[in-house]
């Protein structure tokens, strides 16, 4: 058996080691230093920006979109297609797209 070995070029850049976790463990550690009224800065950078819950979109079978409407409690009919219950799902996303260092933010 052989092995072959891949050499990968780093650029220097610390974001090809970072994830969401590191990220939010990073964020929280940083908060208890901030003076009240302080206020942080992000980037786009997808670390930065995990939602605490996916929501629904059209690569979720009906079934989980179902599921999600019913946790939701969220009125549809049991004969709607899966286009109609996106459409439903999406009336009410906005309440519930929460993001990670939001939420660390508000407890901290």
């Amino acid at each position: 058996m052989m092995a072959y070995y891949v050499r990968v070029k780093k650029t220097g850049d610390y974001h090809e080691d970072m994830n969401a976790d590191l990220y939010e463990k990073w964020f929280s550690s940083i908060l208890r230093k901030l003076e009240s009224g302080s206020v942080v800065v992000m980037d786009n950078a997808p670390y930065h920006s995990r939602r605490l819950e996916a929501l629904p979109r059209t690569a979720w079978r009906t079934s989980q979109i179902v599921d999600w409407l019913k946790n939701k409690n969220i009125p549809f009919d049991d004969n709607q297609l899966k286009i109609q219950l996106l459409e439903i799902a999406k009336l009410h996303n906005e309440i519930y797209v929460k993001y990670a260092v939001d939420e660390t933010a508000a407890v901290e």
